[in-house]
């Protein structure tokens, strides 16, 4: 069993209706031990325990969210998984050999990249290098930015000139030449043409 931990020195949340607000709280192994004054839950805790000073900031409980996406799951399944892939270098070339397999101009598609283990954003470029002129679509690990080809740009009629602006419904994350991140609501744009099977511009 390990020491308790006693956090103290802030306004503790507990969204208990009958003690909506406490001064301190203590945990243990996981587990809330006492909660309330900071008097009351020194007092609960014997022998030694570590003590974290919030100094003020507000604790409020761990929200645990657990669901799935059943059917976006079970089609993301049909496509590239990048998700361990450690750099760009070894999802370019997984994208290549899969890319052979697909009918001529068919969307490659694909999930799961992340940025942050490769040390860069990925662009247009990268994709064009091994998939040529085939319109490709991967959302990142976190669903909410897509990395496309210059293809894919093309049918979605972005480019370089395309006005960004704070008002509009996209927003791009990258520089590159035109940006072939997308985040948030560029996402939909491409999926519209999934959707529609559409091609070609």
């Amino acid at each position: 069993m390990n020491d308790p931990i006693i956090l103290y020195n802030g306004p503790v949340y507990t969204l208990n209706p009958a003690q909506p607000r406490a001064q301190a709280v203590a945990v243990r192994d996981g587990r809330i031990i006492a909660v309330g004054s900071e008097g009351k839950v020194r007092a609960a805790v014997t022998g030694r325990a570590e003590g974290i000073n919030l100094n003020g900031r507000a604790l409020i409980p761990a929200l645990t969210d657990a669901h799935v996406h059943l059917v976006a799951h079970a089609l993301a399944r049909r496509n590239i998984a990048l998700d361990d892939a450690a750099t760009l270098d070894e999802a370019l070339q997984r994208i290549d050999a899969a890319a052979q397999h697909l009918p001529e101009g068919a969307w490659v598609r694909g999930r799961g990249w992340d940025h942050s283990r490769w040390g860069r954003w990925p662009t247009a470029a990268h994709l064009d290098a091994v998939i040529g002129d085939r319109p490709a679509y991967f959302s990142r690990k976190d669903g909410h930015s897509a990395w496309v080809s210059s293809a894919a740009l093309r049918l979605a009629g972005i480019t370089g000139d395309t006005p960004i602006r704070p008002a509009a419904p996209f927003s791009a994350i990258t520089a590159n030449q035109p940006g072939s991140c997308w985040k948030r609501r560029w996402i939909w744009c491409s999926i519209t043409f999934l959707s529609q099977g559409r091609t070609s511009a």
